[in-house]
């Protein structure tokens, strides 16, 4: 509809072709996501460039495709892409620091799972963002994600502090005690 309405390199479509991929991944169709992602990377250098931040979200959902495929290192090949474009694109590192540790954990390679969301944290630090910004959400994402790993490698006091930290942060952002990001971190 959008390509018929807005031209199928108008950044309505782009977007679109993006977000039809992303339902088509949470319903488990991968063959179809592969193919609109496909097409979305292609309409996304015509219509933008290789540095565009719609790319850091292809290779995201493409390595979230590769992982149910069990291209593991194509994978990780796709998540290192999209958090090398996250450093053009500032705020976006963090999120891409939460989805490379997410495969990481998916492929159970938990050391380097820990490694990366701690370079994550080390940058959130340097980027001295204020109370309630985005990036705050993700640096409790991180700290989420290693209470996360360390419950997996069974160190559990490890864990604790982890996801402590991460329910300590997201008090802090929301106004309410009661939020999923909150209850999923007790």
């Amino acid at each position: 509809i959008n390509e018929a309405l807005f031209g199928k390199n108008s950044k309505v479509s782009v977007n679109s072709l993006i977000v039809l991929s992303s339902v088509y991944i949470q319903l488990g169709k991968y063959d179809q996501a592969y193919t609109y992602l496909q097409r979305s990377k292609k309409r996304i250098l015509e219509v933008y460039d290789e540095n565009h931040p719609m790319l850091i979200s292809y290779y995201s959902d493409m390595a979230t495709i590769l992982v149910f495929r069990g291209e593991h290192n194509e994978a990780l090949d796709h998540q290192k892409k999209a958090l090398e474009l996250s450093f053009k694109n500032d705020i976006h590192v963090l999120r891409s620091y939460g989805f490379l540790v997410n495969t990481l954990l998916d492929i159970e390679r938990y050391d380097e799972a820990l490694d990366i969301a701690d370079e994550g944290i080390e940058f959130y630090i340097q980027l001295k963002h204020t109370k309630g910004t985005i990036a705050e959400e993700f640096k409790a994402k991180l700290f989420f994600q290693k209470g996360l790993i360390y419950t997996e490698l069974k160190q559990f006091d490890a864990a604790l502090i982890n996801l402590n930290k991460a329910v300590t942060v997201y008090k802090s952002i929301y106004d309410t005690q009661i939020h999923a990001n909150i209850a999923s971190s007790y």
